[in-house]
C-alpha cells in the first residue's frame, strides 16, 4: 500500500512542471492572437484547442469551434481538418462517442 501511495505522489509531483509548461504555452499564444490573421490565427486556435484539452475542456471546445469556423470562412482545409480532429479527440476523451464519430 505504501508503494502505491508513493508512486501516486511521485507521479503527481512529476506532472506539476508539465502543467506549468502547458500554461506558459497557452499564455504565449494568447498574447499573439490580437496580431494574427487568417491561417496563422486558425492554427493558433487549433494549438489552443490541443493545449486546453488537458486543462479546460470547455475552453478547448470553444477554440476548436473558432478554428473550424475561421477555416471554413477563409477556405483553409488543413486548419479545418485539424480543428475537427482535435475536437473529435476531446469528445472521445469525454466518452461522447456519437459527437466524436461525427467529427472524425
Amino acid at each position: 500500500m505504501r508503494k502505491i501511495i508513493l508512486l501516486a505522489f511521485i507521479f503527481f509531483c512529476a506532472s506539476i512542471p508539465c502543467m506549468a509548461q502547458v500554461q506558459n504555452a497557452i499564455d504565449s499564444i494568447l498574447k499573439l492572437l490580437p496580431v494574427q490573421k487568417d491561417s496563422t490565427l486558425c492554427m493558433s486556435y487549433n494549438e489552443l484547442t490541443w493545449l486546453y484539452r488537458s486543462v479546460d475542456r470547455p475552453t478547448a471546445i470553444l477554440y476548436g469551434e473558432k478554428a473550424s469556423k475561421l477555416a471554413r470562412e477563409i477556405k483553409f482545409p488543413k486548419g479545418e481538418a485539424q480543428a475537427y480532429n482535435d475536437l473529435g479527440i476531446i469528445y472521445l476523451d469525454m466518452q461522447n462517442m456519437s459527437t466524436a464519430k461525427a467529427l472524425f
